[in-house]
C-alpha cells in the first residue's frame, strides 16, 4: 500500500518518483490526501502515470463529502470535482474504511523509475481579477444608490 500526503503550495505539477525493486509486488494499492496550500480552490485534478500503468482507477472526494468524478485511461486519471475544493480532496480509500476504492498501480514491467505527477487546475488570475472587478462595479452602485 502506498498513502501519500501531497500540499499543493503553488500551481505546479507535484512529482512522487517511485523505484521497483524485486521484492515489490506487481500491483500497488494507492491513495493520496491532496492538501490545498495554494489559496485558490482547485476544480480539477490530473495523475499522471510514467513506467508503470493505472490497473485500476479508485475514487475520489471533497473535504466535507463532496463527489468527484474519475476518468482516464492506464496513464493518466482526472477528478473533477462539483465546485472548487478550498481545504483537502482524498484520493481511494484514504480512511481506509472500505466506503472508497483505490488506484492501483501496475509497476509489473517497470524497468526504471515510476513516476505520478500531480496536477491541479486552479482558476486563472485572469478570472479571478475579472470577478473582483465585478463585485466592485456591484458594491459601487449600491453604494450609490444608497
Amino acid at each position: 500500500m502506498l498513502s501519500i500526503d501531497f500540499g499543493l503550495i503553488n500551481t505546479q505539477p507535484v512529482t512522487l518518483t517511485l523505484t521497483r525493486d524485486d521484492s515489490d509486488l506487481p500491483l500497488l494499492p494507492f491513495n493520496a490526501i491532496v492538501r490545498n496550500y495554494i489559496g485558490l480552490g482547485f476544480e480539477s485534478l490530473t495523475l499522471t502515470i510514467s513506467g508503470g500503468l493505472f490497473n485500476t482507477l479508485g475514487s475520489a472526494g471533497g473535504t466535507f463529502g463532496s463527489v468527484a468524478t474519475v476518468t482516464g485511461s492506464h496513464d493518466s486519471a482526472r477528478i473533477t470535482f462539483g465546485g472548487p475544493e478550498y481545504v483537502e480532496a482524498a484520493l481511494g480509500d484514504w480512511f481506509l474504511d472500505g466506503s472508497q476504492t483505490d488506484f492501483v498501480l501496475d509497476i509489473a514491467n517497470a524497468t526504471g523509475p515510476v513516476t505520478l505527477t500531480l496536477t491541479a487546475a486552479v482558476p486563472e488570475p485572469e478570472g479571478w481579477a475579472m470577478m473582483l472587478a465585478g463585485l466592485g462595479l456591484l458594491g459601487a452602485a449600491a453604494r450609490r444608490r444608497r
